[in-house]
Parts: structure tokens; C-alpha cells; sequence
């Protein structure tokens, strides 16, 4: 009896240490293949590249870049030296499209040529992938470059902080490389910049302050595009002043309206339909404290998109083959008009009243002269005599109903292409 149990026992123990053996086998199996795929799930390794005192020529100068530190990216450190030392934009292009990296950081950049010196201060791109950083920063730019005409002085420099949205990054590497910072701005959703000042000596004026300041308190565009191409635009600045130096003959000039300095604001949205071929003035406005606001709405039509391309001379073809589809000009006066007169009356030692006479007839005379046979002439004269008369408000609009293109609106032909438009106007208090 008990050899009888003794032989089930001992096979049970036996079937027991043959199944712990099969599941920790199955285990170890488990956890080799769970090891295995999790290395080839995982992305490859960051790499980190830092670079220094890298300088190339551009076209006047030399470029220094004092040092390039690339955090988490995917590009060998060979192909980020190529990135930013080659000169093709065959090899940029590429590079730029497969870089990814989580920030890119170049805490100081040097432009020195043989008229000044700008220093660009902590650049940062992040989020780049497939060509495009999701934002692109600057801190400033400062520095002091020559006047055009030389011995003249130099124009110093401030530019404040400015981000971009979604830039693209090869638009960057092909700015720095030719010299031209205006490349960060370009091909961007969003772009906001907290403006500069500009000062420059006035050769004008040989005595005393000299100096005359250019302010600008913002710059904001937002764009939308389809590949290379804006399908909507919205550009604005905003504080723009111009400080004329004492004494110069702009400050004399202004001086005479009843103003010290110049102060502008500027809008432009616009919609550009690649089917169509037909881009549309939504918005337009100049407008200036204390002189008043001019605003435009309009149609051009059959403009190629090669108008947006690189190429100069098909952006020009683009331009001259657009035809005018319609336009509405309006400027509402804030007593700048009267005050024009007032200072012209009193340097021609006559009335205001015997001056405004004098421009109504001219003017009668010359939109006859302009418009030739065009029917809308006698009343687009008889609303610009009743501005100048009361000034206040003044809309003008224009539609063409033939194919008038843009390269043919040049004095020469002036007279008979506006024969051909349908011009409608109005003046009002």
C-alpha cells in the first residue's frame, strides 16, 4: 500500500517540476522577444552636435556664427557642418527637409562688412521637422552700419525681439548665408515682431543735433499657404514715427502742417485664389494722426502665381500680364487738407479762398485732360472740386471691362487705357 502511493506522489512531483521548468522557460522567452522588439520600436538616439566659430563669406563681408548647439537631433555631425557651410541650395534644400532636431540655438551671430556691423542675439529654433520650425525666435539685433553716401555717419541700429510660427527653416540657412535677415520673416503662419529704431545723422543739418530717429512699434503678419504660395495674408504695422532732425528741411516741411514728426500705421489683407488666378485687396489702410486715413479695396485678376516665385523676372512678367479688375479708393480728411492749403496760400501771398479756386479749375481742366473721352469724367470733377471745397471724405472707384493688363498703365498710354475704365466717385462732409 504504501509503495502503491509512493509511485503517484513521486509522479506528480515529477509532472510538477516540468511544468515550473516550461514557464520559466516560456518566460525567459517572453521577456528575450518583449526586449527585442521593444529595441526595434524605439527611435533612434538623439544626437547632440555642438559646432564653433563657423564663418562663411557673403557678399560684401563674412558671416560668424560663434556657436551652433543642435539638442536631440537626428543628423550626423557631418551633415549638420555641411548644412551650414555649404553654398547650394541643391544641398540645403535636402539637409533642411530630413533635419529633425527638438532646438537648434545660436546665442550670438556676426555680420561685418566693409560699411558696419550687426550682431544677431540668441536665435532659437524648435520643433523642427521636415523642413519647418514650429517657432523661430530672436532677441535683438544691434549694431551700426555706413551711410549710403559716404562720409555721411553711420545708422545705428536696435531691432527688438521677434518670433515666427512655423517658418521655414532652409528659408533661415539661405538668409544667413546671403546676408539677408529678412529671410526669418518669410514662408511663415505667424510672425510677430516688436519693431526697432533706427538713428542717423542728417548731412543736411551742420549744426547742433543732427539726428534723425526712425521708430516702429510693431510688425504682425499672419499667412496661410499652399506650398510656396500665400493664400491669405495679414500684414500689419503699427507706430511707425519718423522724427525728422531739428532744424533739416523735413522738419521745417512738417513743421509748416502743424507737425514735428511723421507717424503711420499700414494694413494689408489680401486673399489670392491659384485656380482663379485672381488675388483680392480685403483690407488696405494708411492712415496718420491728425491727417487722416486712406483706404482701398480691389481685384487684380489673371495673376500667375511665378508673382510669388524666387525668379525676378517672372515675378515681373507675372505683374505686367495682371489685369486691374476693380478698385475703391477712399481717404477721409482730419483737417490736414486745409491746413496744406492754408501754408501753400501763404507762401503764394494769396487767400486760402482765391487758392482753392485756382486748384478746382486746374483740376477740372486736368481730369478732362486724363480721362479723355470717358464719360465718368464730368462727374469724377465735379466731386474732387467739391472736396476741395469742404474737404472731408473722397471715394473713388474703377472697373475695367476690358483686358487691361498692368504693364500697360505707363504715361504713355495713360489717357487711353482710363478711357476705358467706368470711374464712379463721391464727396462728402
Amino acid at each position: 500500500m504504501m509503495h502503491s502511493l509512493a509511485g503517484p506522489k513521486s509522479g506528480a512531483n515529477a509532472m510538477i517540476r516540468r511544468s515550473s521548468l516550461s514557464a520559466v522557460r516560456a518566460a525567459a522567452a517572453a521577456a528575450i522577444l518583449l526586449v527585442i522588439g521593444a529595441g526595434a520600436a524605439s527611435p533612434a538616439q538623439a544626437i547632440d552636435v555642438t559646432l564653433e566659430n563657423v564663418t562663411f563669406p557673403v557678399a560684401a563681408g563674412t558671416v560668424l556664427l560663434r556657436q551652433i548647439i543642435v539638442e536631440g537631433g537626428n543628423l550626423p555631425r557631418e551633415d549638420i557642418v555641411k548644412l551650414f557651410s555649404t553654398e547650394s541650395s541643391a544641398d540645403i534644400e535636402p539637409l533642411a527637409a530630413r533635419l529633425e532636431a527638438t532646438r537648434i540655438r545660436i546665442p550670438e551671430t556676426t555680420l561685418t562688412e566693409t560699411r558696419g556691423q550687426l550682431v544677431i542675439r540668441d536665435f532659437e529654433a524648435t520643433g523642427i521637422r521636415n523642413g519647418t520650425a514650429a517657432r523661430i525666435s530672436v532677441a535683438g539685433v544691434d549694431g551700426s552700419v555706413e551711410m549710403p553716401k559716404s562720409g555721411s555717419g553711420k545708422i545705428q541700429v536696435a531691432m527688438r525681439p521677434f518670433q515666427a510660427d512655423n517658418a521655414s527653416f532652409a528659408n533661415f540657412i539661405h538668409g544667413i548665408r546671403a546676408g539677408v535677415f529678412s529671410k526669418l520673416l518669410t514662408h511663415a503662419s505667424h510672425v510677430r515682431w516688436e519693431g526697432f529704431d533706427l538713428n542717423f545723422p542728417d548731412s543736411t543739418v551742420k549744426t547742433g543735433d543732427n539726428v534723425a530717429r526712425v521708430h516702429l512699434g510693431s510688425l504682425e503678419v499672419t499667412s496661410s499657404f499652399s506650398g510656396d504660395i500665400p493664400k491669405n495674408t495679414d500684414f500689419e504695422v503699427k507706430d511707425l514715427v519718423v522724427l525728422p532732425a531739428k532744424g533739416s528741411t523735413t522738419a521745417q516741411a512738417i513743421a509748416g502742417l502743424g507737425r514735428e514728426k511723421i507717424e503711420l500705421g499700414f494694413r494689408l489683407k489680401g486673399t489670392y485664389d491659384m485656380e482663379a488666378k485672381v488675388f483680392t485687396i480685403d483690407d488696405y489702410s494708411l492712415s496718420a494722426p491728425a491727417v487722416g486715413t486712406l483706404t482701398a479695396q480691389g481685384r487684380i485678376d489673371n495673376l500667375d502665381g511665378a508673382f510669388y516665385g524666387d525668379d525676378a523676372e517672372k515675378r515681373k512678367g507675372a505683374f505686367q500680364d495682371a489685369r486691374l479688375g476693380q478698385v475703391m479708393l477712399r481717404y477721409q480728411d482730419v483737417g490736414m487738407f486745409d491746413r496744406i492749403v492754408a501754408t501753400a496760400a501763404e507762401r503764394a501771398r494769396k487767400t486760402p479762398e482765391a487758392l482753392k479756386a485756382e486748384w478746382i479749375a486746374k483740376t477740372s481742366q486736368a481730369t478732362t485732360n486724363l480721362l479723355g473721352s470717358n464719360p465718368s469724367s464730368g462727374k469724377l470733377a465735379a466731386e474732387l472740386t467739391k472736396f476741395i471745397a469742404t474737404p472731408g471724405t473722397l471715394t473713388i472707384t474703377a472697373s475695367s471691362t476690358a483686358t487691361l493688363r498692368l504693364g500697360d498703365f505707363n504715361r504713355f498710354l495713360l489717357p487711353m487705357l482710363l478711357s476705358q475704365l467706368t470711374i464712379d466717385a463721391a464727396a462728402s462732409k
